[in-house]
């Protein structure tokens, strides 16, 4: 089996040599007119090319890498991927994909050469994307050759690319039109830019931005969504747990305590805790109600004199106090007066 294996490499590594060397002797006398262009798109779910996204550390971002030919087509391709290892580091092993578009024949090897954290210089590197097509390949066409997952750590902004496409492997990376000539190719990078809770742009993991940093405004300091709950009546003593964000948050109660001293103390139990404060979850007692930046899933209060209390809006009491009155009538309780 090992021979096998062996084997195998060896032939891979054969045809790329014989695919590479063919292209440079076919097109090394001529110039080709074909342009090829190249994207890194930080936002797969947006159409378009999203090259400048907002990114808060520790966030995921999947790159794709995103190809276009124009009419003198794209018979192969072979690119290769940096990044900005002080700001992103690669997810998962592997963690790049590789994709066969539909006019292409092959991959030349399964998946990416090889996947680096520290080439030198702060960068970390892909090698390599590529396809060929033994006949014409697509014309007109884009198309995304492949995916790189990583995850963001210090998205500080600055004009440099922080993840750039290129012909980083110069002994297989290249491009090559339908006639077998070099094609053009122009390269876009792509940047991240720091997420600014309060600048008025929700973006990142932010949930809203409402261009404040206040509390108590359903959108908390953290740009996150709040949520609230109303505590009605005095302890007589006993607990109150609260499921946040998947965290169980429990207080103990004790007898005379107000509504709003239960309201503060669970926030406080809240802001405590770690695992809440890293997702940015933070709570704050406004009187009797307790609010949340997170989602409150389940309560679970045992203590007998706290009631659960759950406002009724103005128009709704209206429409009660008119179906009363209506339903009263009809049953001849009251007596119109006409």
């Amino acid at each position: 089996m090992q021979d096998e294996a062996v084997d195998a490499l060896r032939l891979r590594e054969l045809v790329t040599t014989i695919l590479t060397a063919w292209a440079f002797a076919m097109g090394a006398p001529m110039e080709s007119d074909a342009a090829v262009s190249v994207w890194i798109d930080l936002d797969p779910d947006i159409p378009g090319i999203q090259n400048a996204v907002g990114a808060s550390p520790g966030s995921l971002l999947t790159a794709n890498l995103v190809v276009e030919a124009d009419a003198a087509g794209l018979s192969s391709y072979a690119i290769s991927v940096r990044f900005d290892t002080t700001k992103l580091s690669l997810n998962g092993s592997p963690s790049a994909s590789e994709f066969l578009f539909s006019d292409f024949d092959a991959n030349i090897t399964p998946g990416v050469e090889a996947e680096s954290e520290d080439v030198g210089g702060g960068l970390g590197e892909v090698l390599t994307f590529e396809a060929v097509n033994f006949g014409l390949g697509p014309a007109n066409s884009t198309f995304v050759a492949g995916a790189i997952n990583l995850i963001v750590s210090n998205p500080s902004g600055g004009s440099s690319p922080d993840i750039d496409a290129d012909f980083f492997n110069v002994f297989i990376d290249g491009a090559f039109d339908n006639a077998g000539l070099p094609a053009t190719v122009v390269f876009s990078g792509a940047n991240l830019d720091p997420v600014v809770c309060g600048d008025g742009v929700a973006e990142g993991a932010e949930q809203c931005d409402d261009s404040n940093v206040a509390d108590l405004d359903g959108c908390s300091r953290t740009c996150r969504l709040e949520e609230s709950h109303l505590f009605a009546g005095t302890a007589q003593g006993g607990s109150v747990e609260f499921v946040i964000e998947g965290v169980a948050i429990s207080i103990t109660t004790v007898a005379g305590q107000t509504a709003a001293q239960v309201a503060a103390q669970m926030a406080d139990a809240i802001n405590a805790d770690s695992d809440l404060a890293a997702l940015g979850v933070v709570a704050e007692g406004n009187g009797d109600e307790l609010v949340v930046a997170g989602a409150i899933q389940s309560t679970d209060i045992n203590d007998p004199g706290l009631v659960a209390s759950v406002p009724i809006a103005p128009w709704l009491s209206l429409a009660l106090i008119g179906l009363l009155i209506l339903t009263g009538v009809s049953i001849g309780i009251i007596r119109p007066i006409f």
